[in-house]
């Protein structure tokens, strides 16, 4: 009992420790919220009074509610989608790609997507958001993991800290309004009689004025359990902190994978035994958890978890100092609000200035009637004879700049946050949609950091889910994948971890192995269809590709699409669009013309060869004929620019028979008469009888060998 007393007093000091930085933060997140939310709460409750008191018109423009809105709006149209890939020893691509299922269907079930939007809206607004990932057994007996969605406010994290990461803090409090039937239920009878009995001064704290809720925040610390205003809440100190101690592990040697063995039930020890696990002795921090309300003790104990349950978002974090998007806003908002009301105040006093009368001078009205219906319309004023009628008083001029100075609080409102006309969708038809995008695209730089700040929150919390299914998902268990990717056709799978496989082998152990996180971002399913719809109908439209009508109604939002598509595929398909046919006559046509000029050259190319084979026996004749002629012509056609294919001169000299006889050396008396050219382009001439005019045997390209003695005897 006295030990008892020693550790409430230790966790309730460190409580007050933290509190005092804490509330300076809770006072700048109610500021904050007030912004935010308007309805009264961008002024300060003095200058309200003091304009309202005179009768002052007192402005209220809420520009920074539909300034934030548009940034959350944002993080909404894009969802996280976790994947992961082995790193060290014990991880392969089949686990990592069964993990990546198991985490997104647990997303899936803890709704993490609409618990981040939660804590990104607290970050955005009052500076800091937490998420917190604990196992809940409730429902389960073998424990289902759950996520909330915390009141920044309730958080207190370590003061002295100055890192993102939660790993680097000392302890981390959270402050529970607890029921006595809460408490009853979840430490049992006997504590909550104790706290009935001792609850003491150390549970009056009244924080949880500060906090939102449904009521009115009334709270009531009288000793009865129910009283007129409704149920007593007690302020519950929830603190996870840090203390080293000697423990004794499971080590896995190839992959470095550590497992703390103290109080391991003996099925577990057996199956690290079975899976190659070293235990010994290791002395290392461990996560301590105390839980106390007013003077009692409700626990205190090592924590079942590694790490620490909550994971922080921080949209602007600079070592231990965070920050949102409201904060630098409530000065032009102040100036906007300020100045409207101002000229609102001036142009209302042009109606009713007031009036300069001469005493006793009204005939059937008072001072007072006169300054409630000075300003009415049709008014009618009668004067004693003789004296000097009233005068309106020249009201005040609006001051020079007050206009300027409200367009310029309203530009310095979207300067300050990066989120201008082009970021709500408010340009002008006369911008371009490409400037528009370019536009989004620098408001989107300017918010980089905070949305990678988004990025690491995400990456932690995807370690957190993978470190709970490793050590809290140890037994078989059996996971119904939804693909809800399209709504008209969702696909379930069945995937099955710590599966023991006959051979005593267990098949997709996430216990042993690590590995890395890849966190990317996807558009939601509404956003990425209509993207994806509008881009099909622009390339078929524009482009001129010829995109399937199965296609183009697969990518669109109709419901019941497939059952069109099946229909679509049972009946006639309906006559094709004759500009998209006479596209693809004329494509089918300019392939036939390219096919018939490949002939076209392959035919030229044939003829060519023939022609050159036929000059070349004509020269090998005249080679044969005179012999003499070969160093000749060799030079000429080397002067020509001619080049030998083969080993030089191009024109060898004959070496036949008779070559050293010369000119006279050779009889041809007994040649026959070669075949006749059979090239279509130049027929052979019809004979005629022997002309002089006749010059068939005559020229370059003649019907016989170039230098045959008796040919030319013939002809001539």
């Amino acid at each position: 009992m006295k030990n008892d007393l020693k550790i409430v007093e230790r966790n309730y000091k460190r409580y007050l420790y933290a509190k005092d930085a804490h509330q300076v933060y809770v006072g700048k997140a109610i500021r904050n919220e007030n912004f935010y939310w308007g309805d009264g709460g961008q002024w300060k409750e003095k200058d309200r009074k003091a304009l309202e008191s005179v009768g002052r018109f007192v402005a209220e423009f809420n520009q920074v509610q539909g300034t934030v809105d548009t940034i959350v709006g944002m993080q909404l149209q894009n969802r996280v989608d976790m994947s992961f890939k082995p790193r060290n020893v014990g991880g392969d691509e089949e686990k990592a790609e069964v993990l990546t299922k198991v985490i997104m269907q647990l997303c899936d079930d803890i709704k993490y997507q609409y618990k981040e939007s939660q804590a990104y809206e607290d970050g955005r607004i009052e500076q800091r958001g937490f998420l917190e990932f604990r196992m809940d057994f409730d429902e389960n007996f073998r424990g289902d993991i759950v996520l909330d969605a915390l009141d920044p406010r309730d958080c207190l994290p370590d003061p002295d800290a100055t890192s993102y990461y939660p790993k680097d803090w000392g302890d981390f409090i959270k402050l529970r309004w607890m029921s006595f039937d809460d408490i009853e239920g979840e430490y049992g009878k006997k504590k909550a009689d104790e706290v009935r009995l001792r609850s003491g001064e150390n549970n009056t704290d009244e924080d949880k004025l500060d906090r939102n809720s449904f009521g009115d925040n009334a709270i009531n610390y009288t000793q009865d359990d129910y009283t007129d205003n409704g149920i007593r809440m007690y302020l519950v100190i929830d603190r996870q902190w840090k203390r080293r101690n000697v423990v004794e592990i499971a080590y896995y040697s190839k992959s470095g994978d550590e497992f703390v063995a103290d109080d391991m039930p003996p099925e577990e020890r057996a199956r690290h035994e079975a899976a190659g696990a070293i235990f010994t002795k290791k002395a290392k921090k461990r996560i301590r958890w105390t839980v106390t309300c007013g003077d009692v003790l409700l626990h205190d104990d090592w924590s079942p978890y590694r790490t620490y349950t909550v994971i922080p978002y921080f949209p602007k974090f600079r070592r231990g100092r965070t920050q949102g998007d409201v904060d630098n806003l409530i000065s032009p908002q102040e100036t906007y609000n300020k100045s409207i009301s101002q000229f609102v105040n001036i142009v209302n006093s042009a109606a009713n200035s007031g009036w300069i009368f001469e005493q006793d001078s009204l005939v059937d009205m008072t001072k007072h009637d006169l300054a409630d219906h000075g300003a009415s319309t049709g008014l009618v004023l009668e004067v004693v004879k003789g004296a000097e009628k009233p005068q309106k008083i020249e009201p005040n001029k609006v001051p020079t700049g007050l206009d300027r100075m409200i367009d310029r609080s309203a530009v310095a409102i979207k300067e300050i946050s990066g989120v201008d006309n082009a970021q709500r969708g408010a340009n002008s038809n006369e911008r371009s949609g490409v400037a528009v995008e370019g536009l989004q695209f620098a408001g989107g730089a300017q918010r980089a950091r905070s949305n990678d700040n988004l990025a690491l929150t995400r990456e932690l919390s995807a370690q957190k889910l993978v470190e709970l299914v490793k050590d809290f998902y140890t037994e078989e268990r059996v996971f119904t994948i939804t693909d809800s990717s399209d709504p008209s056709r969702v696909k379930y799978e069945q995937v099955a971890i710590n599966q023991v496989t006959p051979e005593g082998a267990i098949l997709n152990d996430f216990t042993v192995g690590e590995y890395d996180v890849v966190v990317t971002e996807m558009p939601t399913q509404a956003t990425f269809m209509d993207s994806q719809f509008k881009q099909a109908r622009e390339m078929r439209k524009d482009m001129g590709i010829n995109i399937p009508d199965a296609r183009i109604i697969e990518m669109s939002s109709l419901t019941k699409k497939h059952d069109i598509i099946k229909e679509m595929s049972e009946t006639n398909e309906p006559p094709p669009d004759p500009k998209l046919q006479a596209e693809a006559e004329r494509a089918m046509a300019q392939a036939r013309l390219a096919d018939a000029n490949v002939e076209k050259v392959k035919a030229e190319t044939v003829s060519t060869r023939i022609e050159s084979q036929y000059s070349a026996i004509q020269t090998a004749g005249v080679i044969a004929a005179t012999p003499q002629t070969a160093p000749l012509g060799d030079e000429l056609m080397g002067s020509a620019g001619y080049v030998d294919s083969n080993q030089a001169p191009i024109m060898p000299n004959y070496v036949g028979p008779g070559a050293e006889q010369g000119l006279t050396g050779i009889d041809l008396s007994g040649q026959a008469e070669l075949p006749p050219n059979t090239n279509p382009t130049t027929p052979v001439p019809v004979p005629l009888p022997p002309d002089p005019t006749t010059g068939v045997r005559r020229g370059i390209e003649t019907q016989r060998i170039e230098g045959d003695r008796p040919w030319q005897r013939l002809a001539q």
